[in-house]
């Protein structure tokens, strides 16, 4: 009977991690997987323009929007497939055309099942929608597990 109790146990845990979401695979530039990166709040994408702060955007359908996680979940950086890199300034998400000058960024769970948040490497907040979630809105920080990251 123990027997048997232990592998219900086990095999529920093991139905139940199964359901949850996981990781986005990680890639290196010479064998990129590309992701559009949506929100969960407002359900919009990332967009990162060249040379500008990324914002939201209603679709993910060009190149300024589909990104590659070039790494592993404890660091890694994003390009998006138009060669641009993210990298932050101004309290803001940017980009940069330069992979030396993009930033590190790291995920963790995120306080919605199914959906991780991504932030700096050793920083605290997370990438947040600034000021609402509608499109256009600029990509800034704020503290992790909130519904706008």
């Amino acid at each position: 009977m123990k027997r048997i109790f232990l592998f219900l146990t086990t095999l529920f845990a093991c139905l139940w991690a199964s359901a949850q979401s996981t990781a986005p695979e990680f890639s290196t530039e010479a064998d990129p997987v590309w992701y559009a990166v949506k929100f969960k709040t407002g359900e919009h994408y990332l967009s990162g323009p060249n040379g500008a702060k990324m914002v939201t955007t209603a679709s993910a359908s060009s190149d300024n929007q589909k990104f590659q996680f070039i790494g592993n979940i404890e660091g890694f950086k994003m390009k998006n497939k138009a060669g641009q890199w993210v990298t932050f300034s101004d309290s803001r998400f940017a980009m940069t055309a330069t992979a030396g000058s993009a930033v590190e960024l790291d995920l963790v769970a995120g306080s919605q099942d199914g959906y991780f948040e991504i932030g700096r490497k050793g920083e605290s907040n997370r990438m947040n929608q600034f000021g609402g979630t509608s499109v256009g809105v600029q990509l800034g920080e704020w503290s992790k597990g909130d519904t706008n990251n």
